[in-house]
């Protein structure tokens, strides 16, 4: 997965109501995932290199499980993240690396939404009720984060449906070290296909990909034995 995309592994989640304000449909949405017991749906990444472009840079597709006893599979193009209660797993198929790490941490990045933490750093600028979903601007309290603003898109479900993030760093999209070409882009991502019924839990268990022995010792599964094994649990 390029390297643009890597840092936006976060999705949102959503549960309630009749909220009308702003701060009741952000609460709504963090608490979604824990209402559900199996849960599944699909996402599409969308890179523009600027903020008003129409024209995608970069595509991705992707695809988010997760189960009632807090397993989590998500995938994104050829990056796969796995985690339960004890481990996660990150594979790359690009880079093929297989990168066991702390369960927290894949948990954060793929199926935690955190309206506390998103309020502290971001203020509502304008809610605004669309009919079908709210349209949530979320602009910065300071100028020390990464997005100049956030634009949510939350059904009357309380689903999430879309994310849009405005960038306040500029990236060098320039392959060439000899020039630059700085632009200040915006990334899309839209959420679908919803559903209660997970088909493969197969993909759960972490035994499809390495076994981890009692004594520590780990050993990737034959289809995985060409990749490249890092361990960054906390010991």
């Amino acid at each position: 997965m390029h390297k643009h995309l890597t840092y936006f592994l976060l999705v949102f989640f959503s549960m309630a109501l009749n909220a009308q304000t702003c701060d009741e449909v952000l609460k709504n949405t963090s608490q979604y995932i824990t209402a559900q017991s199996d849960l599944t749906y699909d996402t599409t990444y969308r890179l523009y290199k600027t903020a008003t472009s129409s024209t995608i840079h970069e595509q991705y597709k992707g695809v988010y499980n997760k189960t009632a006893d807090h397993k989590v599979y998500c995938k994104i193009e050829n990056t796969e993240f796995i985690s339960n209660q004890d481990v996660s797993i990150t594979i790359s198929h690009a880079e093929k690396i297989v990168q066991l790490s702390s369960p927290s941490y894949a948990l954060g990045m793929s199926s935690s939404f955190d309206s506390k933490a998103l309020k502290k750093e971001y203020k509502d600028q304008r809610f605004i009720d669309k009919g079908e979903f709210w349209e949530i601007v979320l602009v910065p309290n300071s100028m020390t984060t990464d997005y100049q603003k956030i634009v949510l898109h939350v059904s009357k479900q309380y689903q999430l449906r879309k994310q849009v993030f405005y960038y306040a760093k500029g990236i060098d999209f320039s392959s060439d070290y000899r020039t630059s070409d700085v632009q200040y882009p915006r990334l899309e991502i839209t959420y679908n296909n919803y559903n209660n019924e997970i088909k493969d839990h197969k993909r759960f268990n972490t035994s499809q990909y390495v076994t981890l022995a009692s004594n520590n010792t780990k050993t990737l599964v034959p289809h995985l034995s060409n990749y490249e094994l890092l361990d960054v649990r906390q010991q």
